[in-house]
């Protein structure tokens, strides 16, 4: 039982480890999926939280995901559409 226990334990220590990943600009705009440029206008916007350590600036997982949530769109709502205007070709 203690074994599973100290498992669960060092298990639950990686994940934490993994969301308090950082990326650097390169693997920041991969991520989200976006141009180098677009990101740095995003964060010369105030777009999008950064951090600086040592010097080297770097992106959390939080905020990149914080960032792209906030950006998300939807194509439409199904609730919107009248079904009578609704024409299918």
């Amino acid at each position: 039982m203690e074994k599973i226990s100290n498992d669960r334990e060092l298990l639950n220590q990686k994940n934490s480890r993994i969301q308090q990943k950082y990326f650097t600009e390169k693997e920041a705009s991969a991520y989200i999926r976006l141009a180098p440029i677009t990101l740095w206008r995003a964060r010369k916007a105030g777009l999008i939280s950064f951090r600086r350590f040592g010097g080297k600036l770097v992106y959390s997982l939080d905020d990149l995901t914080e960032f792209s949530e906030r950006n998300k769109q939807v194509a439409f709502a199904v609730a919107d559409i009248d079904q009578k205007e609704l024409k299918i070709v």
